[in-house]
């Protein structure tokens, strides 16, 4: 089926370059994402409890992405889900869990070697993005300037969450003490 092969071909690489979770691609729809003049896409992505965050896709995740969604014919379909199946407009975790076994079985096939664990799970992408990000930080020099950044930002969020929690307790008292 061409149409699911387009979209593992997608979808795949899309997930490693954006370090979403199974549940965070399923949920993808046409309105998350923000094409850029540069070649590049910003991806606006709701994750695990709420939070929100933005992810910018390097050029050949955005072509990929880009003419997977003009081939299904959703590039004006904002609450379009990204990733179908063929029996429904979206994606199941089950779903991404099964195809990925599948290129999982075929690689490990082709190349053992490089396979140490027995079993392997959309997750792990996630952490190889991360692995990657450190030795290109390594490799470029740059490692402890992104990590200061990230400080910075973190301190920034506790800051403004410790500010949230304490205005909202006012309120509560007043509630309670009535």
């Amino acid at each position: 089926n061409t149409v699911a092969v387009r979209r593992d071909a997608t979808f795949i690489p899309f997930m490693f370059a954006t370090a979403t979770r199974a549940q965070e691609v399923c949920d993808l729809k046409v309105r998350d994402i923000e094409f850029l003049s540069n070649g590049r896409a910003k991806i606006h992505i709701n994750g695990k409890g709420r939070k929100k965050r933005n992810v910018t896709i390097c050029e050949e995740v955005t072509f990929s992405l880009r003419r997977y969604m003009k081939y299904r014919k959703i590039m004006d379909t904002p609450e379009a889900y990204v990733f179908n199946t063929q029996r429904n407009p979206q994606m199941s975790v089950d779903c991404i869990e099964d195809i990925y076994d599948k290129y999982v079985m075929m690689a490990k096939k082709e190349y053992p070697d490089l396979f140490h664990f027995k079993s392997y799970s959309p997750h792990s992408m996630r952490h190889a993005t991360g692995v990657s990000m450190v030795e290109a930080g390594e490799s470029s020099g740059n490692l402890e300037i992104a990590f200061q950044r990230m400080a910075v930002q973190f301190e920034k969020e506790s800051r403004l969450n410790g500010l949230i929690k304490k205005s909202l307790m006012y309120p509560i008292v007043l509630i309670v003490v009535m």
